[in-house]
């Protein structure tokens, strides 16, 4: 069977810190300023022994990050993208992929996200290549299955 032997994590976060002025409760009339927006980025290694038991199977963990946190440029005016007001939010938005290193062997979802924003179709050639072989969410082997 597979084997967990790394994980890598990459993210990117946009964030972004707002006031809201609320209008009337009729009106719908809500003003949003943008105070700041800050770009991250993470980066983790983890190499795993699939071998020990639950809880000790981490061997080493790399937490190099490559950039600072960015605050964008102060002076300039931003415009809150509406889908930001809106779901899916980050948690909800995650997935597990398997990336083999055999190139002959097909990446895997693992654990597909629980909200994505674009067609599920376009969410998984762009997660695992143009190539990927298409499965409805629910189709998709959690870990654990066989």
């Amino acid at each position: 069977g597979v084997r967990l032997t790394e994980i890598n994590r990459q993210q990117k976060f946009l964030i972004w810190l707002v006031a809201i002025k609320y209008g009337k409760k009729l009106s719908c009339k809500d003003e949003i300023t943008v105070l700041k927006k800050i770009r991250w980025e993470y980066d983790l290694h983890m190499k795993v022994d699939p071998f020990m038991p639950l809880g000790s199977r981490v061997r080493k963990i790399y937490d190099v990050q490559d950039s600072a946190i960015m605050m964008m440029d102060p002076d300039k005016t931003y415009r809150l993208p509406i889908a930001a007001t809106f779901p899916p939010h980050c948690n909800a938005a995650q997935s597990l992929i398997w990336y083999p290193k055999d190139p002959h062997k097909h990446a895997r979802i693992l654990v597909p996200p629980k909200q994505i924003i674009v067609p599920w179709e376009e969410w998984v050639h762009d997660m695992l290549g143009r190539n990927a072989r298409v499965r409805k969410p629910n189709e998709v082997s959690e870990i654990g299955d066989t």
